[in-house]
């Protein structure tokens, strides 16, 4: 029970947000409580989860969003590429009308000054430092892209994809080579629907070619009926990841040979005067040779056996015993103290709710979430 409650406390003090700006729930405020399931998550390195992305982009059927904080050139980007392209062949052998694709990324540039999103060209996002797929070498799909930034600073930080309107993945991971530990989550229900109005607020100008789906009423199964859905190693993505005991094996040995070579220097504990940061940015205190001017005198062992990624435990724990349910609840009792959820929180007000407008020539969220006013004056 207690769960539950800390869960609609949550979503609570989410709704308040809206008294400033109606789209500061980053979706239409009547797809904010929807629900899902989540059949499957992935926690391991970057080419695990983007082997993932690459089935999924393969076996679409009509249209995919991609989005991503930063594309670079790399491996990984390739995976994606090539996985562009076997869909494009599948589509002109299978004689289907070409799926529609929208891949959105943030690579600042002066021009975003003027105007945060801009579409981007064929000859830029094919060239140096992107190298996505040239529209000739894919006829079975119609690739547009868009690169969003707020200058100075305002990254574009998602990291999510929708495929068919059926199916999300939210993950940790940029699109590029990087040795990390990093985790995605396969996203299946009616939450589908908040993620695909998440994509057309942040494209926000008019598409073309338009999503193909956007018309069309989604229609999922119940998230309430297991028998519904499938699960773990039985869903029928996961088989594309070969043995799962074998894969994770091998992203266990990838980690730990980085681990090898990449350390820590950790603190002297017979030195307290000096302070400093590690090159990783971590805080503390510094070799205590560093400290005293002998770049030559000897590490502590305890020096050469951290990793970069070491636990800190005592910071570990302290977390772990001040931020727990009570805590978290108390917190936001006391943020709601005093505030009514009106029917318009309660409800994501009947007057913003999510309709897809028939002026194709307008983002699909201009009809709704952005530009209708609220007939009670509230907004």
């Amino acid at each position: 029970m207690g769960c539950h409650v800390l869960t609609l406390q949550v979503y609570g003090q989410a709704l308040l947000a809206l008294d400033k700006d109606i789209l500061k729930g980053m979706v239409s405020p009547a797809l904010m409580g929807a629900t899902g399931v989540v059949p499957l998550t992935i926690i391991s390195v970057i080419p695990d989860i983007i082997h993932h992305h690459a089935v999924l982009i393969t076996r679409a059927q009509t249209e995919i969003f991609l989005a991503t904080n930063y594309w670079e050139a790399s491996n990984n980007a390739k995976v994606i590429t090539d996985a562009i392209k076997e869909l494009s062949r599948r589509v002109v052998e299978q004689g289907r009308k070409p799926v529609v694709m929208k891949i959105m990324y943030d690579r600042g540039n002066p021009k975003q000054l003027l105007s945060q999103h801009q579409n981007v060209e064929p000859k830029v996002y094919t060239g140096e430092g992107v190298h996505l797929v040239a529209p000739n070498d894919i006829p079975g799909v119609q690739l547009e892209v868009q690169n969003y930034h707020v200058p100075p600073v305002g990254t574009f930080h998602s990291k999510y994809m929708v495929v068919d309107r059926k199916i999300a993945l939210l993950c940790s991971n940029n699109i590029q080579d990087r040795v990390n530990l990093e985790m995605m989550v396969h996203i299946e229900g009616p939450i589908v629907q908040s993620f695909y109005d998440m994509a057309l607020i942040s494209w926000w100008n008019a598409m073309d070619p338009k999503l193909p789906l956007l018309q069309m009423q989604p229609n999922y199964p119940a998230t309430g009926h297991a028998s519904q859905y499938q699960f773990g190693s039985d869903h029928p993505i996961a088989t594309a990841h070969g043995d799962l005991d074998q894969v994770a094996a091998r992203a266990s040995t990838t980690l730990a040979e980085h681990h090898k070579t990449t350390k820590l220097r950790q603190p002297d504990d017979t030195d307290t005067a000096a302070t400093g940061t590690d090159k990783h940015g971590h805080a503390g205190k510094v070799d205590g040779a560093s400290a005293k001017g002998d770049p030559n005198a000897p590490k502590s062992e305890a020096a050469n056996d951290r990793t970069w990624d070491a636990t800190n435990q005592a910071e570990a724990d302290r977390v772990n015993g001040a931020v727990n349910s009570s805590s978290l609840s108390q917190h936001l009792s006391k943020s709601l103290t005093g505030r009514t959820l009106t029917p318009r929180h309660r409800n994501g007000c009947q007057c913003h709710r999510h309709e897809h407008g028939a002026d194709d020539s307008l983002p699909a969220h201009h009809s709704a979430a952005a530009a209708r006013p609220c007939a009670n004056g509230d907004g």
